[in-house]
């Protein structure tokens, strides 16, 4: 019976630590216990409660991460809110600018198209008045020449200078 009795023990001792090294909580899976001696093994050394922990922490790592990624996605969702405001003030902005920007444009036009009808009437009196200039010359020289007539073309030329010089400072040119 001796014979009998220590085979058996050391089939049951080699049966229990092949059982508790197999107790790990990575090897206990209540799920898929592979067999009676490895149930054993985590019920008695715990591997379930191992198992269970690990479990539970990895849980809790997910939740909280699952809670920032929620405070994070509000986070920046209120940033994309500010942002539309922002933009929207910046669009409001920008268009008064653009009317403001088309006025002047228009005012400018108006100017420039004053200033291009006095330059023209500008270029009209001096040539008339260069040809007054020219005609009292030659009525100068004539020897026939009334001074009537010497002063009616004085007269002439003093007014159109007078015009031109009044154009000129309605351009704001000093001559």
């Amino acid at each position: 019976m001796k014979r009998f009795t220590t085979p058996a023990i050391v089939l049951g001792a080699t049966l229990v630590v092949a059982g508790c090294a197999a107790g790990t909580a990575e090897n206990c899976d209540a799920l898929n216990a592979n067999s009676v001696f490895q149930d054993f093994a985590c019920k008695q050394g715990g591997g379930y409660e191992e198992r269970l922990a690990l479990i539970r922490a990895e849980t809790r790592a997910k939740v909280a991460s699952t809670q920032l990624t929620a405070a994070e996605t509000a986070e920046l969702q209120a940033e994309a809110e500010v942002m539309a405001r922002d933009a929207d003030v910046l669009e409001d902005r920008l268009a008064g600018l653009n009317a403001d920007l088309a006025a002047m444009r228009l005012r400018i036009d108006s100017v420039t198209a004053r200033n291009d009808s006095q330059r023209a009437q500008l270029t009209a009196l001096r040539e008339e008045l260069s040809e007054a200039e020219q005609n009292l010359a030659q009525v100068q020289a004539a020897a026939s020449v009334t001074p009537e007539q010497i002063a009616a073309l004085q007269g002439e030329i003093a007014r159109k200078k007078a015009a031109v010089s009044d154009i000129l400072g309605n351009m704001g040119v000093v001559e």
